[in-house]
């Protein structure tokens, strides 16, 4: 007997986010969190060129892709011509996750990296459940 499968959790926007390591303020700045978000889950990690202009249909565009055409469009005016600094943001993602719903093995494919890593993070955090006492009430 196969066991259902449980949604991997709420949506982003029902789900607030956790504060953001200082490493990952200046593209929350430029971008927002909830794109920041999307792009580090795309990106994460590389640098991505921004161009001049956007090509036509900007639909193919990796940064129109992760952010849409509206905040792409205003990364060109910002950054045309130059890099954008993507950070990988692993404990953030994994907080991010976990708020979700998701299982340590979940989160652990996510961000391609060990369960007791994610737990290692989570206990840092402070996000980990605490065993109850055995003799309390």
């Amino acid at each position: 007997m196969k066991r259902a499968r449980r949604p991997l959790g709420p949506p982003p926007e029902a789900v607030s986010l956790p504060p953001a390591p200082p490493a990952l303020w200046p593209l929350l700045r430029r971008v927002g969190e909830d794109a920041a978000l999307a792009l580090i889950e795309a990106r994460g990690g590389t640098s991505v060129y921004v161009p001049h202009r956007l090509p036509d249909p900007p639909d193919e565009h990796p940064l129109v892709a992760a952010l849409g055409e509206a905040l792409a469009r205003q990364l060109v005016r910002d950054l045309g011509g130059d890099y954008l600094d993507v950070p990988v943001g692993r404990p953030w993602l994994i907080a991010i996750y976990h708020g979700r719903g998701m299982s340590y093995a979940e989160i652990a494919r996510a961000v391609r990296c060990s369960q007791d890593t994610v737990w290692r993070v989570l206990h840092a955090a402070e996000l980990t459940a605490r065993q109850g006492d055995l003799f309390t009430r």
